[in-house]
């Protein structure tokens, strides 16, 4: 793999040996209950569905430091919105992470409330974006 592109990261193994890990695009399955939040969509000060996944996805390891807050960094998309207190099964959000090594999921799922529950992944095209799925 390339050692040279922004989107590689490392990560040191216990035999103190550098593994290189390559950002992919992604879309992302899952599901949430909206009682208690303010919507699917970011919003500052606000308590979101989206913000909820976007902090997950930081403590996963699925973005970096530099990135973190910053979607657009990471190609964020959403396939759909929801208002205050809506629940939704089959969201769609896509982006550019880091999903190796395996165990993205549960790493994910680990890390967000028991609200939200990742279902699962699918690598993407390059030009995928989830607000084009429906």
């Amino acid at each position: 793999m390339s050692t040279t592109t922004s989107d590689d990261e490392g990560c040191t193994t216990a035999e103190g040996s550098k593994v290189r890990y390559k950002r992919r695009k992604v879309a992302i399955f899952f599901a949430y209950c909206g009682v208690g939040y303010q919507g699917m969509q970011k919003n500052p000060g606000a308590k979101t569905i989206e913000g909820e996944l976007e902090e997950a996805l930081y403590v996963s390891g699925a973005v970096p430091e530099q990135d973190r807050g910053l979607s657009k960094r990471y190609d964020w998309a959403r396939s759909a919105r929801t208002d205050k207190g809506v629940s939704a099964v089959g969201q769609v959000v896509s982006g550019r992470f880091y999903i190796d090594p395996p165990g993205f999921v549960d790493r994910l799922n680990s890390n967000l409330p028991s609200q939200i529950q990742i279902f699962g992944f699918k690598r993407v095209t390059a030009s995928f974006s989830a607000k084009e799925v429906f």
